[in-house]
């Protein structure tokens, strides 16, 4: 396994690599002795390459091939061709210029792996600021006494006082007094959570309701969001061991040119019975020579940095690429439901009237009762008064009562509209023949002048090309499941609406990772889809991540894709853009190895000497092969 050494390491051998490779093109214009331009090789081979040398070897004893093994083979091809040539004296390749691939070589592979380990710096950023979630202060009550005091020196078994707006410091179950708890970071979930005496409160939520006293069940490093991000913290270790990107095809082309630098030896010596032993190796130590890194990673960084831009026009943002590949090979994909599969807005799905009532009175009064307002009820409500045509009537007053309901006066009536405890607390019958009130979390009740009228059944808004989408991925083989911190009952209509078969509701965010995780120990491939902070240990724990995520938001740095759009349409365009690129590449790896092979004959058979800057001239014109094959996927 290769470690992971820091960037400035990388950097600082890159600049050095590029004094190697300033030297030896002085050396070779002020015409310095064969010997010199080699020491100074095998200088710059220790300075620029020996973090490749070190990784090499951990490659080879735990029997990997990978990209370092890649650069230091073709390294000491180039170090021991000069060597095995010139023992043969006149006979040998007449061919100068390959000293300067050493630095060269070098100097790309070294800035690259610093970028490389920049970017899981990324991941470290985010995991500091982590602690933020978890408030810092709380205020004990002890009896009539209420001290404000450090989070960590409040143990389980205190009574703390959550005033209200404030986040949730530690887990715990309230005594005195009722409110609504936003648990969105946890679940996922956008309406509020009634709470009461003997209800769990999370670290972590916000109280946006009333005022409560609470007995706390945990210590700051036991509750249920320091366990979140204490695994978070140990899953994004996994960042470091990663495989590079590099090395998807470096086996492939170790393997193909030792192949090729072998057969064509055998021959020489056994078949064709043109050279000798020593002739023989040499020609095999000069196919490796030839074999091309730098060309390499053309070959793979071009299609790499033209597909990113290409991604970007389409508001998707490649962090890390090499997870196309798991998320192409992967036999399940889960979904979280809110702000996933759904815009995390609400729209309304069914309008109840109470006997006697029609659905365009109870949509009427409901319409009225959220003039003015920016609830997401009220912009649902508003959108569907549009689409239907509905005109509200003019208000005399409005009464607010937040996170509970609404009281408004017109000229002849008065309408409550808001929780169904609210409405009954207020003395009004709710009664409907339906049972739809069970199967939907998120309702609107409604009464007019004390009578109850009907309720307005809301659920969550698909974002565009959900059911394509959707029926694509099943079409790929996949397997999909939806996953979300919302009930049951609820999920199921958003999966049946989707065209999602298999649903999980009521999960944590340790509870999604865990089924990913126990999903991957059965040999499977992952991805998951997910958008906020509680599908973030999920998104870890799977194969392939991506997230539907704002530009401010902390996904952008360290899940492997982001999808800034609301289109669900983004997921089929991740695997177009895989297949695009992977053809991509796979015709420069034949490129290369047909423009390697071909130098190798044009070199071996030509009569004159090839000088050092003709042989520079044919490497840029094989890159810039590479660049047109490559730029094209910026504009596809």
């Amino acid at each position: 396994m290769s470690k992971v050494f820091a960037s400035s390491s990388y950097n600082l051998r890159g600049w050095l690599s590029i004094l190697g490779l300033l030297i030896i093109l002085m050396g070779y214009l002020f015409a310095f002795s064969g010997t010199t331009l080699f020491i100074s090789s095998v200088i710059f081979f220790f300075l620029g390459g020996d973090l490749f040398l070190r990784n090499a070897y951990r490659e080879v004893a735990s029997s990997q091939i990978g990209f370092n093994f890649f650069i230091t083979l073709n390294a000491l091809a180039l170090l021991i061709f000069p060597i095995t040539n010139n023992l043969l004296g006149p006979v040998g390749y007449k061919i100068s210029g390959l000293f300067l691939l050493v630095p060269l070589t070098f100097c790309f592979a070294n800035f690259l792996k610093a970028k490389e380990v920049s970017n899981i710096s990324y991941s470290f950023n985010f995991i500091s600021s982590l602690d933020n979630f978890i408030s810092k202060s709380a205020i004990l009550v002890e009896g009539e006494k209420q001290t404000k005091v450090f989070t960590s020196e409040i143990k389980a078994g205190q009574k703390i006082l959550i005033n209200v707006a404030q986040r949730v410091p530690l887990d715990c179950i309230i005594l005195e007094g009722t409110t609504l708890a936003d648990e969105h970071l946890l679940t996922g979930n956008i309406t509020l959570a009634a709470k009461e005496p003997g209800d769990l409160l999370l670290a972590g939520s916000i109280n946006k309701g009333g005022p409560v006293i609470a007995e706390v069940k945990s210590s700051i490093k036991s509750s249920k969001l320091a366990r979140v991000l204490n695994a978070l913290k140990i899953s994004e270790q996994k960042k470091i061991s990663a495989k590079s990107f590099l090395d998807l095809y470096s086996y492939f082309m170790v393997l193909c040119f030792v192949s090729f630098a072998f057969i064509y030896a055998f021959l020489s010596v056994y078949v064709l019975k043109d050279k000798t032993l020593l002739e023989a190796f040499n020609s095999f130590v000069f196919i490796l020579a030839l074999s091309g890194p730098v060309i390499y990673m053309a070959c793979l960084l071009l299609p790499l940095r033209y597909m990113k831009k290409g991604a970007l026009n389409n508001k998707i943002t490649m962090n890390n690429p090499n997870a196309l590949e798991m998320i192409k090979k992967s036999d399940i994909i889960y979904i979280d439901k809110t702000g996933t599969l759904t815009t995390g807005n609400l729209e309304v799905d069914q309008i109840l009237p109470a006997k006697g009532y029609s659905e365009e009175e109870v949509a009427l009064a409901a319409a009225t009762s959220q003039q003015g307002s920016t609830t997401i009820f009220a912009k649902a409500l508003k959108e569907y008064c549009r689409t239907n045509k509905i005109v509200p009537e003019p208000i005399i007053s409005t009464e607010l009562h937040p996170s509970y309901g609404t009281i408004v006066r017109t000229q002849k009536d008065i309408i409550f509209a808001g929780r169904k405890a609210w409405l009954e607390g207020k003395g009004i019958k709710v009664e409907l023949a339906s049972n739809t009130q069970e199967l939907r979390k998120t309702i609107f009740y409604l009464s007019k002048n004390n009578k109850f009228m009907g309720c307005v059944c809301f659920t969550d808004k698909l974002r565009a090309n959900v059911k394509s989408v959707v029926s694509y991925l099943q079409e790929q083989g996949k397997e999909l499941c939806l996953l979300s911190g919302d009930n049951t009952p609820a999920l199921q209509i958003v999966a049946n609406r989707a065209g999602i078969k298999n649903y999980i509701g009521d999960m944590y965010p340790r509870d999604k990772a865990a089924r990913i995780a126990a999903t991957n120990n059965l040999g499977k491939k992952t991805t998951m889809i997910g958008d906020s902070f509680n599908d973030i240990l999920a998104l870890l724990e799977a194969s392939g991540a991506i997230a539907f995520a704002r530009e401010d938001s902390p996904f952008i740095s360290w899940v492997d894709i982001v999808l800034q759009t609301r289109d669900f349409g983004a997921v089929r365009k991740i695997f177009d853009i895989y297949g695009k690129m992977h053809s991509i590449m796979k015709q420069n790896i034949l490129l290369a190895l047909v423009i390697g092979i071909g130098l190798f004959f044009f070199l071996t058979q030509a009569d004159k000497i090839i000088s050092w800057y003709q042989f520079i001239f044919c490497l840029f014109v094989s890159l810039f092969i590479i660049f047109i094959n490559s730029v094209r996927l910026k504009y596809e």
